[in-house]
């Protein structure tokens, strides 16, 4: 019985962090989209002087 419920922490504690690593991924992707974004702004700024 022992066995089962360590190996089912262990699972537990992957699927915890496959989900913060899902997340640190979606963050990252969501920064690197935001500075895109910021980046082309400020070249149609300075394209319109």
């Amino acid at each position: 019985m022992k066995m089962l419920k360590d190996r089912q922490r262990l699972i537990d504690t992957y699927q915890n962090d496959e989900l913060l690593f899902q997340r640190k991924q979606q963050n990252t992707l969501i920064m690197s989209a935001f500075k895109t974004v910021q980046n082309s702004e400020e070249v149609t700024e300075s394209d319109h002087l």
